[in-house]
């Protein structure tokens, strides 16, 4: 599997699945970013955790049959968009990875408004992007060391981190899984929510915010 996430193989991926389908990979995506924001919550105390979360719930029902007028959709992007933190007001570490928690939940608002491919591919770049600006700030000085004495960029190492691949395969496993099925069962979307959360960063679950 390729290191870093190809965009344009994506979209083209997703642009073959049905609607739920791929607005079911982009609720797959949020729902591994939405810990990020509630850490930022915490140490920042900025922002409502709760609205992402109704939205993303608003979402996954959408997924199994659930209709939004564009009204309600873009109520709810309001709402996240005011969840937006400014980068230039806080220091977190989780500062930009709560911009595209919140980010990915309006592209996905935005997948089931307008059933775009791209908007669905946001969420899965968000996703990746979240986990390689995470491992660049937190193992930087000493991935650094390690990267020089093995001989590669650090930009390399962070590649092949761990963290990384596992976003990567993840992604892919998610459209084999919805790819496999025509219709979308409540079961089916249940585990996929489930198995969600056990993946990304785990801010709370690490222990790294408590």
């Amino acid at each position: 599997m390729s290191r870093k996430i190809d965009e344009k193989e994506l979209v083209g991926k997703l642009a073959s699945m049905r609607p739920a389908h791929r607005l079911a990979f982009a609720a797959s995506c949020c729902e591994r970013l939405l810990p990020n924001f509630e850490a930022f919550h915490v140490m920042e105390g900025f922002g409502d955790p709760a609205q992402l979360r109704s939205a993303l719930d608003t979402i996954w029902d959408c997924v199994l049959g659930k209709t939004l007028s564009s009204e309600e959709v873009e109520k709810q992007k309001v709402i996240c968009e005011k969840n937006l933190p400014d980068p230039d007001n806080y220091s977190s570490v989780f500062t930009s990875a709560a911009i595209n928690a919140c980010s990915a939940v309006i592209d996905a608002l935005d997948c089931y408004l307008t059933e775009s491919p791209q908007s669905a591919a946001n969420t899965g770049v968000l996703a990746d992007d979240t986990v390689y600006d995470y491992i660049y700030r937190i193992d930087s000085p000493f991935s650094s060391t390690i990267a020089q004495t093995a001989g590669v960029g650090f930009d390399a190492f962070v590649l092949d981190h761990p963290l990384k691949t596992e976003e990567l395969i993840k992604q892919a496993e998610d459209i084999r899984l919805l790819s496999s099925h025509e219709t979308l069962t409540f079961k089916t979307i249940r585990e996929l929510r489930k198995n969600s959360r056990n993946f990304g960063i785990q801010p709370f679950r690490r222990g790294i915010v408590k």
